[in-house]
């Protein structure tokens, strides 16, 4: 039996999309489209898989919405995510969804070795700014010009590598 390897996927849903506001409020939504997009894209994942995903993290901001969601990351702890070289080697996989002329316009593509570094270490900051006790997934809204607050995080003066 094939075993699937585990893959992060950071999607983007810009605000003029129609998903835009179901990405906070249900991010599930959102995932199975990407799942589907990704399927096209020979990811080796299929959006019947949706309710697998591990909803890692969503950022609401005016322009757009931001998720992270792992598939088939079994080794994954949330109590040790934040620390330095954690899930380095994790495959990333980028979606971008937003508004074509009348229907949502979604984009796949393979992060760079340099964007998955990227993306895993705000993945970690994430994580390292939320209590020991909290569990994904982790939301912060930027929207209206606020800043989430961070009471007790677990990394107060932030990730280091």
């Amino acid at each position: 039996m094939h075993q699937a390897q585990p893959l992060r996927v950071f999607v983007t849903v810009k605000a003029t999309s129609d998903y835009y506001r179901k990405a906070w409020s249900a991010p599930h939504d959102v995932v199975e489209a990407a799942l589907s997009a990704l399927s096209s894209a020979s990811a080796d994942v299929h959006p019947e898989q949706a309710p697998s995903a591990q909803l890692v993290a969503i950022l609401n901001f005016d322009s757009k919405a931001r998720l992270v969601f792992d598939m088939f990351y079994a080794s994954y702890d949330s109590k040790t995510a934040y620390l330095p070289g954690h899930d380095d080697d994790l495959r990333v996989w980028v979606v971008t969804v937003g508004k074509g002329t009348e229907t949502d316009m979604i984009k796949v593509s393979l992060a760079t070795k340099g964007t998955g570094i990227m993306i895993n270490r705000e993945v970690r900051r994430i994580h390292g700014s939320n209590t020991l006790e909290a569990r994904p997934p982790f939301r912060e809204d930027y929207t209206n010009d606020k800043a989430p607050v961070s009471i007790n995080p677990r990394c107060p003066g932030g990730i280091t590598d």
